[in-house]
């Protein structure tokens, strides 16, 4: 027991926030990623979960991981155990995290199946690049699945779930159905039908949390555009993200400089990185500024010498 604890401590000392908490512990969220603590804190949306979460006032939200090697589920910021959450998130990326996923369930006794959930607490809401490509495992687990990109309807989600005003999951559906992205299990109600989110925001999401403890060491990610101007047969980024969409340099050079003074190294996530036409300017205001530039994926017929150097 007291060995996650102590690893939890260590890794939270070494966190460095790039935003201010502001939380509200009358609405609990666990925030759970199904795989390793550093591969959660490289993924850009549940940075910006746990960080939405954490700075609307009102709601208080605690990260979780999955290490076979932990002997508890208890979550790093106050060592709570995950069936004490009335609401519990969960971000998948890869096909395993399903299998991750419900051996986090069956550790924390939580009933896996959610028609033999009868009562209204937990709600379990998944959503990830693993269920926006295939729903279909979960279904008869989880309450609610979102397809897409959630951070456009974040907000709306939250808010709905904080009233607290339904009777049950059936009623909190009839709220939440319009929302373009959102299906609900098929103990609460079978659809035929769904779309997948395609938002695209102003600003592009970024890191939220830097830690040496991540896959990408001490590194701000941040994204340079949406979507993708290919369509591989072998990758869905071009079919579930929508048209490849690029964020301005302003934007992304905007960002950096807000948080600076925390990193010397910034990641560049894109699926194709060189497609955006600004993109020399954002790498030249790295090199002039000492920060080390790193790229998540370059395509090599657009390699030329300016973007080389």
């Amino acid at each position: 027991m007291w060995k996650v604890r102590q690893k939890h401590e260590k890794l939270i000392k070494q966190e460095t926030l790039l935003f201010e908490i502001s939380r509200d512990y009358s609405n609990n969220y666990a925030v759970v990623y199904p795989n390793k603590y550093s591969i959660a804190m490289s993924n850009l949306g549940f940075n910006f979960l746990y960080k939405e979460l954490n700075t609307r006032g009102d709601s208080n939200g605690e990260r979780f991981f999955y290490d076979q090697d932990d002997d508890e589920v208890i979550s790093l910021e106050s060592n709570r155990y995950l069936n004490e959450f009335e609401v519990i998130l969960f971000s998948l990326t890869y096909e395993l995290d399903y299998i991750n996923l419900l051996r986090l369930m069956i550790k924390s006794e939580i009933e896996i199946f959610g028609d033999r959930r009868t009562r209204l607490f937990p709600i379990l809401i998944g959503g990830g690049a693993a269920l926006t490509i295939n729903p279909a495992p979960l279904l008869k687990v989880l309450d609610f699945i979102y397809l897409g990109n959630a951070d456009g309807d974040l907000k709306r989600i939250i808010d709905t779930v904080n009233r607290k005003d339904y009777r049950d999951k059936e009623e909190l559906y009839d709220r939440l159905k319009k929302i373009t992205g959102l299906i609900p299990g098929e103990h609460i109600r079978k659809v035929s039908t769904f779309k997948i989110s395609k938002y695209f925001p102003d600003a592009p999401v970024h890191s939220t949390v830097i830690t040496p403890n991540s896959e990408m060491k001490d590194m701000f990610l941040i994204e340079t555009a949406r979507g993708c101007p290919y369509r591989c047969s072998f990758c869905s980024v071009g079919r579930i993200k929508g048209g490849f969409r690029r964020f301005s340099a302003e934007s992304i050079i905007g960002i950096i400089k807000k948080h600076r003074d925390k990193f010397r190294r910034v990641g560049l996530v894109s699926s194709a990185v060189l497609e955006n036409n600004e993109i020399n300017l954002v790498l030249k205001f790295g090199i002039d500024n000492g920060i080390t530039m790193n790229t998540s994926s370059l395509r090599l017929d657009l390699l030329n010498e300016e973007n080389l150097n």
